[in-house]
């Protein structure tokens, strides 16, 4: 128990002192720094990019990320995103997940460590905020909430037609759930749904604005269920090896589900989530109930802009 509650009082300690420090600069742009973070860790990091964003409320900000993350960040700060790589920033904050357990100051460069209490079970998210407040932010403690342009809200209403929108969020093929065709045929059945299945080659702010108005998105642990997720949108979440409880859908609508009651042969350990054993007919049943429960908000925000 001691050595655990020294661990959480040295990271708010050098917290202090870094706040104390930061108090006395004055950037007029900054560069936000996610290295090459996964769009899920982006999304994550939501709450601490707002914290900053309200220290310095008067200052450009420059975001360094993956393409797909640095839009989506971008669309999210609104004018006061700056393009990177023209002006240099007079403070960068560096947000990649590291192995940090204090945050650092460094001159103008600001590490912030993502998860400094590392005995803590919590979801992802809330670590990023941990981390943010030992570098002296003070972050809500609230789910990641990712804001859209409003013109780009405006054109997935216009977008959207036929019967209830559903997304099929899936990631890289070796690691994807082998059953979502089979739960996109229960649900097609059930509901007459449209289905929205995003490409890379999708504008992301405009993929990110049709997914808000989606009744349901079923997704696996991949970037674009959190983006859903951030956005508002119902999640059904199926998970193998990842802990729902770290990386979920945070949101007060998500759903994660996963079995352990595997069939597969050897060396499948004992008791392990096996995500190609997870049954189609129980996702998409929670996927209908979701959906049902959003009905008529789905329908409204396609005509009026909530």
């Amino acid at each position: 128990m001691w050595p655990q509650l020294l661990d959480d009082v040295e990271p708010r300690l050098s917290g202090v002192a870094i706040a104390d420090a930061l108090a006395h600069l004055r950037p007029t742009r900054i560069r936000l720094d996610l290295g090459r973070s996964t769009l899920r860790e982006a999304i994550w990091a939501l709450p601490a990019i707002d914290s900053i964003s309200l220290r310095f409320p008067s200052c450009a900000v420059a975001v360094a990320a993956t393409p797909v993350a640095a839009r989506l960040i971008a669309s999210h700060l609104g004018p006061r995103a700056a393009p990177d790589g023209g002006e240099p920033a007079q403070l960068h904050i560096d947000l990649a997940p590291s192995a940090l357990r204090a945050a650092r100051l460094d001159g103008d460069r600001l590490a912030v460590p993502s998860a400094p209490f590392p005995a803590r079970r919590q979801h992802a998210s809330a670590h990023r905020i941990d981390g943010a407040r030992t570098a002296g932010f003070d972050p809500a403690d609230e789910a990641p909430s990712l804001r859209l342009d409003p013109a780009a809200r405006a054109g997935a209403r216009r977008s959207a037609r036929g019967g209830p929108l559903v997304a099929l969020l899936a990631g890289h093929r070796r690691a994807r759930w082998p059953h979502l065709d089979e739960a996109r045929r229960l649900v097609e059945r059930h509901l007459g749904a449209t289905f929205l299945v995003p490409s890379p080659r999708d504008d992301p702010e405009a993929t990110a604005s049709l997914l808000s108005l989606c009744a349901v998105c079923i997704a696996d642990d991949t970037g674009w269920g959190h983006v859903a997720a951030a956005v508002g949108a119902p999640v059904v979440m199926v998970h193998g090896p990842t802990s729902p409880d770290w990386s979920g859908p945070a949101s007060p609508d998500g759903v994660s589900l996963f079995t352990t009651r595997c069939t597969c042969p050897p060396p499948r350990p004992r008791g392990a989530r096996c995500l190609a054993c997870l049954d189609a007919q129980r996702v998409a049943a929670v996927a209908e109930r979701l959906a049902a429960d959003r009905w008529p908000w789905d329908r409204l925000r396609r005509l009026l802009p909530l």
